[in-house]
């Protein structure tokens, strides 16, 4: 499988006549698009259990998974064994979550799934995770954000968050491609409106494929935005803290992902984007940086 082609993002130079401060306010390049080799396998997860892994976070060495179907949250080693499992508070009813995103010292779980698009507001959770010693039932909640889309409800399986601004993206999955990206700012209120920022359309153009969204990450360093769908990943460069919109306006980079039987997960690590499909003991894949370099979390 290839690795990704990289697509350079330039602007033409300013005109000598610009005046010194409007060229020194000029907004900055981002960075290039990092390539990654194709996947390859590093584990399989050791247990019958998560088995509808729909949400993958890397932390600390350790890959956090969210199971849809248990509503367990589980923590594997990269080879695929299983340290720890953690049932949220019984008071918590989740209707349908479907990723997680890491925020600062938390854990964001979107409980964002809507297949019939008929839920007036969805929710989004932040947990502390406990130390990896053994499993643990009625983990609490720290804080819960009640959330409402700006144009109705939508089915969504995409959770985003800026390590930079602490701005959390929701990124709707329909079928028609046409993918409403909406922003609420941080830190999260109990009680937000969403934003819409960008209007992407899968399955056409740059993003031809998939038109289905299942899953994204955010580099550390707020450089990069990956969105994938059951097929492939895209990547954004971003220059960190600047506004949403400028981001999604560029041009994204196609990352070929290895062929999974329903892959809803992708998560950024030092070494490059894990991805793990659903299923009874799933291959783990790691598709590696193509420098061979580290991209160490700051």
């Amino acid at each position: 499988m290839l690795a990704l082609t990289l697509i350079a993002c330039t602007r033409a130079p300013a005109d000598a006549t610009t005046p010194a401060s409007t060229a020194d306010t000029a907004p900055p390049e981002p960075p290039a698009c990092p390539s990654f080799l194709p996947g390859e396998p590093v584990g399989v997860v050791a247990a019958d259990r998560p088995d509808e892994i729909s949400g993958l976070v890397w932390r600390d060495g350790v890959l956090w998974a969210l199971d849809d179907g248990d509503k367990d949250l589980t923590a594997l080693d990269p080879t695929g064994a299983v340290l720890a499992t953690v049932a949220l508070d019984r008071s918590t009813v989740l209707v349908d979550w479907e990723d997680l995103a890491p925020l600062g010292d938390r854990l964001l779980i979107g409980d964002i799934g809507d297949n019939l698009a008929a839920r007036q507001n969805v929710r989004l959770l932040q947990v502390t995770p406990p130390e990896i010693t053994t499993s643990r039932v009625d983990w609490p909640v720290d804080a819960e954000t009640v959330l409402q889309w700006p144009d109705g409800p939508h089915d969504a399986e995409t959770l985003l968050a800026d390590p930079v601004s602490g701005d959390v993206l929701l990124v709707a999955k329909d079928h028609d491609g046409d993918t409403p990206v909406i922003r609420v700012g941080g830190p999260l209120p109990e009680v937000a409106l969403g934003i819409e920022v960008a209007r992407l359309t899968f399955g056409e153009g740059l993003l031809q494929g998939n038109t289905l969204t299942t899953g994204g990450t955010v580099a550390p360093d707020g450089t990069a935005v990956v969105i994938r769908t059951y097929l492939d990943a895209f990547l954004w460069p971003r220059v960190p803290g600047e506004p949403w919109e400028r981001t999604f306006e560029r041009d994204p980079c196609r990352i070929d992902l290895a062929a999974e039987p329903q892959g809803e997960t992708v998560a950024w690590s030092p070494d490059g984007l894990y991805t793990i499909s659903e299923g009874v003991r799933p291959t783990i894949l790691l598709h590696r940086f193509a420098d061979g370099a580290r991209r160490d979390i700051p």
